[in-house]
């Protein structure tokens, strides 16, 4: 997209300039990523300062990047590390599930799942995981039903395609 690689142009001129300054590798990165620059968006985050590094918005960079570059055991770490720093958030339980998932511990990313929601019991995509582990795991009627309250529930066009898709 034209719009993307104009800012990332902006933002490359903007590092020349300042080489230090954070911000402007903090946005090249999230513009590279939206991109689809994983690689390149990672190095830039771990180009940052530590303490920026360890921010929320940053961690779920890294965390985001290192799976779109199917780096499960660093993006794992790096969720984990997020969900250590800020214990209150659900934002790494979806990711931690996801992972999990992948490489086959549905026991570990259902216990993912289960926290987050405790933590957060209307977060959608934390209840469309939890219907999907609940349809892998043979559970066909609990996650129709799961997924028909959620689709109710919250007029989403992502669990009414998941409850569709259960019907198939």
């Amino acid at each position: 997209d034209k719009s993307y690689d104009a800012a990332a142009e902006k933002f490359k001129k903007s590092v020349k300039a300042s080489p230090g300054f954070d911000l402007s590798e903090l946005f090249l990165a999230e513009t590279f990523l939206a991109q689809g620059k994983n690689a390149e968006a990672l190095k830039r985050i771990d180009q940052l300062a530590p303490t920026l590094r360890e921010s929320a918005p940053v961690l779920d960079m890294r965390g985001r990047a290192l799976i779109l570059l199917k780096r499960w055991n660093e993006a794992l770490e790096t969720w984990k590390a997020y969900q250590t720093k800020y214990p209150k958030s659900v934002v790494p339980y979806f990711y931690i599930a996801q992972i999990q998932f992948i490489q086959g511990n549905k026991d570990a990313a259902r216990e993912a799942v289960e926290v987050g929601l405790r933590l957060a019991p209307d977060d959608l995509r934390l209840q469309m995981a939890r219907a999907d582990l609940l349809w892998q795991s043979g559970k066909r009627d609990e996650a129709l039903l799961l997924s028909t309250q959620t689709a109710k529930n919250k007029k989403s066009l992502d669990a009414s395609v998941m409850q569709g898709t259960m019907h198939l």
